[in-house]
Formats: C-alpha cells, structure tokens, sequence
C-alpha cells in the first residue's frame, strides 16, 4: 500500500472507510495475510458488505485490532494464526474452519505474501529464497487445497463460490529491483480505495 498506513483498529481517511451493503450477507469468507494494509482492506470490505470473515496470519499482531473492526460492523470475526508454506497448519486450518462455518466457506483470499530477501543474485544466499516460493507460491495452493472441499460444498448450497487470487502490489513507482520476487518493468498504478473495490465488485459477487 502506499504511504504510512493507519494503525489497525483506528479510523483511517475515507478512502479506506468500507461502504456498507448487503452484498455478501449470509456469505462466510478467509483472508490470509493480514496486516495493517491490504489484507485489513480486503476483509473489512467484505464484512460491510455482510460476510463473516476468518483472517490467517503467521503472527497475532494485526489480526485482533481488525477482528475488532468486524465486529463494529456487525460481523463475526475469526482469528486464525498459522503459516500457510506448512501443511499441517494448512490442514489444522481448514478442519477450524469446518467446525466454524458448518462446513461451507464462499469466498477465499489468498493474500499471504513473503517479499524475499532482496540481494543480487550473484551474492545470495539461493537458500533464502525458498521461502518466498514456499509462501507466495506452494503455500497458496496447499491452503486452497485444504479447504476446497468447503468450498465445493458452499458452491453445492448456494451456486457460487469464490477463490481470489492476490498477486500484485500496489506502488507509485517500479523500479528493476534483485530479488526472488521482481517485479515487472511496468504495471498498472491503483490506489488502495480502486484495488479495494474494483476486486470487491467483480471477484466476490
């Protein structure tokens, strides 16, 4: 995200204030990655839009300030702590959620990221790097694996369930970079109210 960002659990400036619907009520949803950018954006949005959301993440820093904004707009909110580049806790995961949400999960964000270690390639550590292909990459598709079959049976309940894929980052100026993860030379700028939204209209309806 640019910028500073607010601290989680306090108001921000209106462009990152939810808009209120009814959208996906009655929906439950996971988001993984939560922190005070993008992943708080994510699932705040879809609770005011009347979805019940579980947030993942590898540590307990941001998730209970968001878990506290959730549930000011009338949601339930479920904390979830875990590092999805393991199987087991990919595993542990799911089986909590099926006893959670009965078993039916609508919407999955896949918004966990590990940004690498950041060196030229002629002097790094190519250990070092693994991580990031075991988040950013495996990690997804283990988590997503592990809870497709609730996410089958809400698409069975309801006719349609959604998986969200998050796999850019939203910056004002790119720049060639060494690292596992480069980024493009070139990208489509977005502020964090159109990203938010334009995924909220069209990836989770």
């Amino acid at each position: 995200m640019n910028g500073e960002p607010n601290p989680v659990g306090e108001p921000g400036d209106a462009a990152r204030q939810p808009v209120g619907g009814e959208m996906l009520l009655g929906r439950t949803a996971l988001v993984t990655g939560i922190g005070p950018g993008m992943g708080r954006d994510m699932a705040l949005g879809l609770a005011a839009q009347g979805a019940d959301v579980a947030m993942l993440g590898r540590s307990e820093r941001h998730i209970p300030g968001v878990a506290l904004e959730i549930e000011a707009l009338g949601r339930r909110a479920m904390q979830l702590q875990g590092d999805i580049g393991s199987t087991d806790d990919c595993a542990r995961v799911a089986d909590e959620l099926a006893e959670a949400f009965d078993g039916r999960l609508d919407i999955l964000v896949n918004s966990a990221f590990h940004g690498g270690n950041h060196v030229r390639f002629e002097d790094a550590d190519l250990s070092r790097w693994r991580k990031p292909m075991t988040v950013n990459y495996f990690g997804t598709l283990q988590l997503t694996q592990a809870v497709l079959p609730m996410l089958k049976a809400a698409a069975r309940a309801s006719g349609d369930a959604r998986i969200v894929m998050v796999n850019t980052m939203s910056v004002q100026d790119i720049q060639e970079a060494p690292g596992p993860m480069r980024r493009p030379r070139r990208h489509w700028v977005r502020s964090p109210r159109s990203s938010r939204w334009s995924w909220a209209s069209t990836g989770s309806g």
